[in-house]
């Protein structure tokens, strides 16, 4: 599944209200295991832009390693199960659970 997601959030990452801007682009999701059709595609998306950029807002990311802008070519992130129910929903909010996990991991740069 090719899709792009370009969730954009203000948030006060220091804790003092100073904003910070967010530009994500997702180049490509690839999302095996499942038979997922375009209807299903489109919520899944539309769920995991939504509630990643939720969790932009709220929780922001801690200073990134490389200032205050970096390109990734790639991200690891946890694993994602498919859930027991709510379907495409549920499986764009967690893989959107799993984006943020990553990406808040990048802060602390290859050497920990």
């Amino acid at each position: 599944m090719s899709r792009r997601a370009v969730p954009k959030a203000n948030t006060a990452a220091d804790g003092e209200g100073t904003p910070m801007s967010i530009r994500l682009h997702i180049e490509e999701l690839v999302v095996d295991g499942t038979t997922a059709g375009a209807h299903e595609a489109a919520d899944l998306r539309a769920a995991l832009q939504g509630h990643l950029l939720q969790l932009l807002q709220e929780r922001g990311l801690p200073e990134l390693a490389g200032g205050p802008s970096l390109a990734l070519h790639s991200l690891q992130a946890p694993a994602v199960e498919a859930p027991g129910h709510g379907g495409a929903r549920a499986l764009g909010e967690q893989i959107a659970v799993s984006i943020h996990a990553g990406l808040a991991g990048v802060h602390a740069g290859p050497h920990g």
